[in-house]
């Protein structure tokens, strides 16, 4: 019996760049479907149950931003790989918030959407070399939700507090 091959769904309005996607990744993995809006994306991730989907951004009736959030809601465990047109840093910075494990451009090669799909599987994450800039925007509401969430947990009140104890365990140096 043959190894059970990892089930993919595709999401794209772009019925040329559902198949030519749908044609590569049949070369390695089982295509379930592919779909051309988000709330269609949705509702075959909760019918196929695919272990990634490969999904547009822009897409009509739901975005895949959001679509992709509603897809984790329901199954936390499907691998969202973000395949666009879109180099906007901040944009590839909300995929990665809102679930995805991977982040390419349109602009790759065929064997960079099949690298980013072996390394969610692998349980990593994939974001495109050809990505300008660094996609880890905090904003200081990120940063200070976390971090009082850390003095919280350490008991600390105050920023010196927190500093001690970073050095005290060697999480920085003094």
């Amino acid at each position: 019996m043959a190894p059970k091959r990892p089930r993919i769904l595709v999401a794209d309005d772009h019925t040329l760049v559902a198949d030519l996607c749908k044609k590569l990744l049949e070369t390695e993995y089982d295509v379930v479907g592919t779909v051309n809006n988000g709330r269609a994306m949705v509702a075959a991730a909760a019918e196929l149950k695919p272990d990634v989907i490969v999904v547009d951004i822009a897409m009509p009736i739901l975005n895949g931003l959001d679509a992709g959030e509603q897809v984790k809601a329901i199954a936390p465990s499907i691998k969202l790989v973000y395949l666009t047109v879109n180099p906007d840093p901040e944009v590839a910075a909300e995929a990665f918030r809102r679930g995805a494990t991977g982040y390419l451009l349109k602009t790759c090669a065929g064997s960079e959407l099949l690298v980013a799909v072996r390394e969610v599987l692998r349980g990593k994450s994939y974001i495109s070399p050809a990505l300008p800039g660094d996609i880890v925007n905090m904003t200081t509401s990120t940063v200070a939700f976390h971090k009082y969430r850390i003095m919280e947990v350490l008991g600390a009140r105050s920023n010196a507090e927190l500093v001690r104890y970073a050095v005290r365990n060697h999480i920085v140096s003094a």
